[in-house]
């Protein structure tokens, strides 16, 4: 539970700081209440790490106070998404409201007007609306920050209230083309407006300035599905119905939009070509669906509208020229990371590996039900967990199959690795193509298996973490070879935020003994590299032999996931035992092979061995010194002294005041090779069963006596490990 609480609060804190660094150099000033909030948390989480006890009180105050300011401020602000895109703008007010009181001294005024002009405006206000934002928009001076929001919003509401020359008036009252420079989304903005009411030369002179990145911070650093809006609003506007056609077909190509959706940017195209029937049979049948209450509004507002079908405008050569670059660029790569659509369109790869991870741990966690597994290592190495004596040798396999398992309490460790692939699969799978991004996630997962089985301290270790770290790093080089390729401004503060990240990732490590830090870092060293081989797609496009190769590399890592996955299922535990590499070992007067990994403890002179697969303290330990019976009375002798002493063993065993019961398995040691003797019992020691074993090895005139006890579920595996192991013991001279 410490370890728990321990990982718990270090990643409040890393996602505080970071969250606190951005917050300032986003909003500035603007944001400095919150971010004194987010710094009291913070100050709040690093007081409960250093003075409270797991679980105490300061734990759960830190961890609520974040779930309250960060957590659920992020949920209401994905509802508020939804709620837009639909245009449920009441509704979406009502969640800026109340993001507004989670979160105060945040700057969320802004949004909550312009959200609250749309409610009125959609409940059919639109001129209170434009009167409260003309109103708002006189207040503010002429270089004030709150100037461009509010002509934003103005804006938006000529749009919602079909006045789009009202929206060219103001865009060109307010400065036209020095306004269009300062805003991103103003210029997206005048390209709808001019191309509403016809004005192509205008509306091709700023998506001109959209395209070379002419406007503030050097282009679109967070706009990027704006961008593919506006070059869809500004060929539909033209009448380009093939180009629309053919970009509203493309995957990955405005993620957003739905089926209906694209059906209506194919009807304005069709109108404003001037193919009228077409254009009015579309709007028809859109405006008789019932799936997409918008789409259902815009076809029965364009039905209404006598400008909606015009004559097809007359391209010149300039307009011509552009019609092809913004085809070019839209059908280009995909490189920036897309905050819209859903993400098995974004990212199919990256969902394929979610569901794999999610329905492994479904499985895993149904094997945890039956007695046999409940104990949690064993099921892990059952099924192929990191296991050093064995990743290195006989079963490499495992350097795969770990990746896919995961462990610990409360399912905390695959929620972290599902939430981080989540993010960083959305944005890396974009740069790479899922071709390339699926070697560098399965290189990336056995680079930091590898290195965990090579330098970790763990015995045991699982999870996706080596291959998540292997896409933040491809993602940093990704980032270094897209210089020229994407805006400046959102490369660097990217690049600065996942060096932030990679840094706090590693002191958290070295704070909580629960992660794995040498899995991390060979993961983020694998991924680095390969990252560096296979470089994006818009630096080496992925065509020809290169397309080929990717593919096959891609086919080959799926196809070793499937392989290790198959072997793992058909390895049993015999064959876990089998494989175990042995190791020489002396001590207390004896000499013997054991397992590698087992443990070596003294007590009062005996032999200890511990196997730390097993629950049980001690594994197999000397019950006596040797006792020198040289060769008296004869063999028949030796197996009457043998069956004493195992009696009173038994007898000693059952008075001891954990054990509540002790059963014969057998009555007698029996003989199992000359020289070697084998008893067994069960003892139920307080809610656990235990098969115990005591051997008896003669071994030149000396009787050695070892008592092995270890769970009962595991005694049939470990009987012909043991019985090995006790053959093995000589006098430590010979």
């Amino acid at each position: 539970m410490g370890s728990i609480c321990a990982l718990l609060l270090w990643s409040v804190v890393a996602v505080l700081g970071l969250s606190i660094v951005v917050l300032w150099r986003r909003r500035g000033r603007t944001a400095a209440g919150f971010a004194a909030m987010l710094g009291g948390n913070l100050l709040l989480a690093l007081l409960a790490l250093r003075t409270d006890p797991p679980g105490g009180l300061l734990c759960v105050l830190a961890l609520g106070v974040f779930c309250v300011v960060v957590v659920a401020p992020s949920m209401l602000v994905a509802l508020t998404r939804v709620a837009c895109r639909q245009e449920h703008f009441v509704l979406a007010h009502a969640l800026v409201g109340l993001r507004q009181l989670l979160q105060p001294g945040l700057g969320l005024e802004r949004e909550r007007q312009l959200v609250e002009g749309l409610a009125l405006a959609s409940r059919g206000r639109v001129a209170l609306a434009l009167q409260r934002a003309r109103a708002r928009l006189a207040r503010c001076g002429p270089e004030q920050p709150e100037r461009l929001a509010q002509i934003e919003q103005l804006m938006a509401l000529c749009f919602f209230d079909r006045q789009p020359a009202q929206a060219v008036a103001l865009f060109e009252a307010e400065g036209g083309p020095a306004l269009a420079r300062r805003s991103p989304a103003l210029c997206i903005s005048a390209v709808r407006a001019y191309g509403e009411i016809g004005a192509f030369e205008q509306a091709a002179r700023y998506l001109w300035l959209l395209e070379m990145g002419a406007t503030v911070a050097g282009g679109l650093d967070t706009a990027g599905g704006l961008l593919n809006g506006s070059r869809l609003q500004f060929l539909a506007h033209l009448g380009r119905v093939d180009e629309v056609e053919r970009l509203v077909a493309v995957p990955g190509f405005a993620l957003a939009l739905g089926a209906t959706r694209r059906q209506l940017w194919r009807a304005l195209a069709l109108g404003r070509a001037g193919r009228g029937e077409e254009a009015q049979q579309l709007w028809g049948a859109l405006a008789q669906q019932t799936r997409d209450r918008v789409a259902r509004a815009v076809a029965l507002r364009r039905l209404e509208r006598p400008d909606a079908v015009r004559a097809p405008a007359t391209l010149d050569e300039g307009l011509g020229r552009l019609v092809v670059l913004v085809m070019q660029r839209a059908l280009a790569p995909r490189v920036l990371p897309q905050s819209e659509g859903p993400i098995w369109q974004v990212a199919p790869a990256a969902v394929g590996m979610l569901l794999a991870l999610v329905g492994v741990y479904a499985a895993q966690r149904g094997l945890a039900a039956l007695p046999r597994w409940a104990d949690e290592g064993w099921l892990l190495l059952r099924c192929g967990a990191n296991f050093p004596p064995l990743s290195l040798g006989a079963q490499p396999w495992r350097l795969l199959t770990n990746a896919f398992l995961h462990g610990g309490p409360y399912h905390l460790h695959l929620a972290f690795n599902a939430y981080a692939l989540y993010l960083l699969g959305r944005m890396t799978e974009p740069m790479y193509g899922w071709r390339r991004w699926v070697p560098i996630y399965v290189l990336s997962a056995c680079g930091g298996s590898l290195a965990s089985a090579a330098l970790g301290r763990a015995l045991l270790s699982v999870g996706a973490s080596g291959a998540i770290s292997g896409l933040l790093g491809a993602a940093v080089v990704a980032l270094l070879r897209l210089r020229g390729y994407v805006p400046e401004g959102w490369r660097q503060r990217l690049f600065i935020n996942l060096l932030v990240v990679i840094g706090m990732q590693l002191v958290i490590g070295l704070q909580v003994d629960l992660i794995d830090n040498a899995a991390h870092l060979g993961g983020l060293a694998t991924g680095a590299l390969a990252g560096w081989l296979a470089a994006p797609q818009v630096v080496r496009p992925d065509s020809g032999w290169r397309r080929h190769l990717a593919g096959a590399l891609s086919a080959l890592a799926l196809l070793a996931c499937l392989g290790a996955g198959l072997l793992a299922l058909l390895c049993g535990e015999t064959a876990i035992v089998r494989d175990l590499p042995q190791r020489e070992l002396s001590a207390a007067g004896i000499a013997l092979r054991v397992p590698s990994h087992w443990e070596v403890a003294r007590d009062e002179g005996r032999l200890v061995l511990q196997d730390p697969l097993l629950t049980a303290s001690r594994t197999l330990q000397q019950v006596v010194a040797p006792q020198w019976v040289g060769e008296r009375g004869g063999e028949a002798a030796v197996s009457e002294a043998i069956a004493v002493a195992y009696r009173q063993l038994n007898e000693r065993t059952r008075e001891q005041r954990e054990v509540r019961a002790l059963t014969l398995v057998d009555a007698a040691p029996r003989r199992l090779r000359p020289g070697l003797w084998r008893g067994v019992v069960r003892v139920l020691a307080g809610a656990h069963e235990l098969a115990q074993l005591t051997y008896f090895r003669l071994e030149a005139g000396r009787l050695h006596v070892l008592l092995a006890r270890l769970p009962v579920e595991r005694a049939a595996v470990y009987q012909p490990l043991l019985d090995a192991v006790v053959a093995s013991v000589h006098g430590a001279g010979r």
